[in-house]
């Protein structure tokens, strides 16, 4: 995969980082995505009949064989090169792209950490315009090479322990709406059944009528799991390691469609919240 980027470098021009697809990295991702999809999908299967237990290991195996692979393909058709003149990159096998972005031209690098994976993340540069780049090995290390090369501020480094917690957190929340969906779906049948009995209702009705309310759930779970996260935290993390946790979800390069903006408004909440626990300003754009 990065012969060709190899082939596009100048005798003169230097190689001050490249990804690594780490094995420890590739295992550690391997153990880690059973453990979230099993985990993640018990408030789906608890007090539910799902079937025999042969039945059950078939819906988690393929679920996550399919996950495994999606994530897979991603991470391993993606190479990075950075040199102390440009950022290259090369996506996709049968319909490739190479990104080639003088580092002249970058105004701003960011890296968002993927929560489910070890030393993976979404890469966003500021040249012209903005280039997205999602499950890249070692993000964090390519954007660190970049603002080196550029001379810009480097972000502090997680501790370990804030990984950790952010881990939990995310795990919490997650679970937690998908909780809460799930009651909504399963109390919205119940309530057509009753109604079933005195006015037949189509099955295809049934089910348009129950998607708000499992979206409602989910909504409400991703409201409410945040602010017991952030309550439980305030006593095991500092005024600045809350900051840091809480800042892993910023995305200043982003864009400004619906969902971006959405990010931004739980953001500013969380900001607020997080704010008013410690009665201190907490703003992630003041390292900026």
């Amino acid at each position: 995969m990065a012969g060709k980027l190899d082939k596009m470098i100048a005798p003169d021009e230097r190689v001050v980082y490249r990804t690594r697809r780490r094995m420890r990295n590739i295992l550690a991702n391997l153990f880690l995505i059973p453990t979230w999809v099993i985990l993640v999908t018990q408030p789906l299967l608890w007090r539910r009949e799902v079937g025999t237990i042969w039945d059950y290991i078939v819906v988690m195996l393929v679920t996550i064989l399919c996950f495994v692979a999606v994530v897979t393909w991603n991470i391993c058709t993606k190479t990075l090169v950075v040199t102390n003149r440009r950022f290259l990159c090369k996506t996709g096998t049968i319909k490739r792209k190479i990104h080639d972005i003088a580092l002249s031209e970058v105004e701003r690098v960011h890296c968002n950490r993927i929560n489910y994976l070890v030393r993976h993340g979404i890469i966003r540069i500021l040249a012209r315009e903005i280039t997205s780049l999602y499950y890249v090995p070692d993000a964090e290390d390519v954007c660190r090479a970049i603002r080196t090369e550029l001379g810009l501020q480097q972000p502090p480094v997680l501790s370990r322990k804030l990984i950790v917690w952010g881990w939990l957190a995310f795990l919490f929340i997650v679970a937690l709406s998908i909780s809460f969906g799930n009651e909504a779906g399963w109390g919205f049948i119940g309530m057509s059944d009753w109604a079933r009995t005195y006015m037949p209702l189509p099955q295809v009705l049934v089910f348009c009528l129950m998607v708000p309310f499992i979206l409602g759930g989910v909504s409400a779970g991703y409201i409410v799991g945040p602010v017991l996260a952030l309550t439980i935290l305030r006593i095991f993390l500092s005024a600045d390691e809350v900051k840091q946790l809480i800042c892993l979800g910023y995305k200043p390069l982003a864009g400004d469609n619906w969902r971006s903006r959405l990010d931004r408004c739980f953001l500013r909440l969380g900001e607020r919240y997080v704010s008013w626990l410690y009665g201190q300003p907490i703003r992630c754009e003041d390292d900026e």
